[in-house]
């Protein structure tokens, strides 16, 4: 699975995708190093920090979201 293009939005778009295809928890921390190395290659590029921050931070909420989620299943199974 690669990203469309080489633009920001691609990016973005392919990384939301790895973290929806993430089927075990430990596939989560590949992708949390992918939004660390999109958010270097933003800072690269002098993106805005704000920009920067808001674009990794809904990553990074989608990526939190993706974990928890293994959490509560791995805990109403034990339950």
């Amino acid at each position: 699975m690669a990203a469309e293009s080489n633009s920001q939005g691609d990016i973005n778009i392919w990384i939301e995708k790895i973290i929806d295809s993430c089927d075990q928890y430990n596939q989560t921390f590949a992708a949390q190093q992918l939004i660390h190395l999109f958010d270097k290659r933003l800072v690269d590029q002098g993106t805005e920090r704000y920009i920067r921050r808001h674009i990794t931070d809904l990553l990074y909420d989608k990526l939190w979201s993706k974990k928890e989620s293994f959490i509560t299943t791995k805990i109403l199974l034990k339950g």
